[in-house]
């Protein structure tokens, strides 16, 4: 997965990353939030990720309303279904 998101989130020469919660290793392309002592930049881009990550939260919270079997891990197990391909149909519908 590394390799994966190294290479595909480099676009037009431009490195991409995905902000991810405390518990993710800090790579090029997985940036977490920041620890430690804090100045006014780092204050604010935390506050803006934040706000983002509760936006994101709730559209997946809808998600599963509307869609209740996605919820259901016994529904969704890899290599026995699409499981990739029922969320993206969820998401789009």
């Amino acid at each position: 997965m590394d390799n994966i998101l190294s290479e595909n989130l480099v676009i037009d020469g431009v490195q991409y990353s995905i902000y991810g919660g405390k518990a993710y290793i800090l790579r090029l392309w997985m940036q977490v939030a920041y620890t430690g002592e804090l100045t006014v930049e780092h204050e604010k881009y935390k506050a803006a990720m934040k706000a983002l990550r509760i936006v994101v939260e709730w559209g997946s919270k809808e998600l599963k309303q509307v869609f209740a079997s996605l919820d259901y891990k016994r529904n969704l197990k890899l290599r026995e279904g699409p499981c990739g391909l029922v969320y993206q149909a969820a998401v789009l519908l």
